[in-house]
């Protein structure tokens, strides 16, 4: 059952084949998705939240803080984080976001899980302590 042409929040074509994407119910789901709209290729575009990293790191009852370069928030100050990649876990993440912004090294295994946030579906936050 079609419901609605893809909206803005979703894929408006088919990553596989290029086909403008529906917004429905797949056979077997209870969401919406945006699928594409050939039924020979059938590819579902699943979005779900981003996986955020990131380090508040101390040494000697100091805090170091990056001031970033790049929208969203160019120029605020802030703790080392950014988007998990693919193939690292959440504590390889947050070292090499701290390596990568600050050009501090951290050992994975020093950090000590501080924080979870849920950002109302948009994203998954695990913030580390080293």
């Amino acid at each position: 059952i079609t419901l609605s042409m893809s909206s803005t929040s979703g894929p408006s074509f088919c990553e596989k084949c290029g086909t403008p994407t529906q917004l429905r119910i797949p056979e077997g789901d209870e969401r919406e998705r945006h699928v594409c709209g050939d039924p020979s290729c059938g590819h579902i575009a699943y979005q779900n939240p981003k996986v955020v990293v990131g380090a508040i790191a101390t040494y000697q009852d100091k805090v170091l803080l990056c001031q970033r370069n790049i929208e969203p928030c160019k120029g605020k100050w802030g703790y080392c984080q950014g988007f998990l990649e693919l193939g690292e876990t959440s504590r390889q993440g947050a070292a090499r976001e701290t390596w990568e912004e600050a050009g501090v090294t951290v050992d994975p295994s020093k950090l000590e899980l501080l924080a979870i946030y849920n950002l109302a579906g948009m994203q998954v936050q695990l913030i580390y302590r080293v």
